[in-house]
């Protein structure tokens, strides 16, 4: 069940240059949330097998938001996630291709910020953005 004082985020990525994007990021965000007594969790799994093999098993309340790449370098994908269990509503999708994001929406995901690898501080800002308005909701 999701805790009003803690925000637990999970990041299906393999692509370390956009993990570190994101991880400084949501640093500035703990930092913010610190001064309102609250904690960031952040769990990175960089290859599907952790999907198959552990994250489906989760609660579907485990992760308040989860933070999705399509490709895995090692030839699977990230959307074999479970969306009916985690709720498509917590899933920012961060595909560098668009027909990747585009099948995101069908299976019901709203919020999409595709990588730009040219300014990946950018595209990690507004994807905290997204993490943000989540966690408020």
């Amino acid at each position: 069940m999701q805790n009003k004082n803690n925000i637990s985020v999970l990041i299906l990525e393999d692509n370390l240059y956009a993990v570190s994007a994101l991880l400084n990021q949501l640093g500035n965000l703990e930092q913010e949330l610190m001064s309102e007594s609250k904690d960031l969790t952040v769990v990175v799994y960089p290859s599907t097998l952790f999907v198959e093999g552990e994250v489906n098993g989760h609660s579907g309340d485990d992760f308040d938001v989860i933070i999705l790449d399509r490709d895995d370098k090692q030839g699977g994908s990230f959307h074999a996630i479970d969306l009916e269990k985690f709720g498509a509503q917590k899933v920012i999708g961060i595909s560098t291709v668009p027909e990747w994001n585009e099948l995101l929406k069908k299976r019901g995901v709203t919020r999409i910020v595709r990588k730009d690898f040219l300014d990946l501080e950018k595209w990690a800002k507004e994807v905290v953005r997204h993490v943000v308005d989540l966690s408020h909701s």
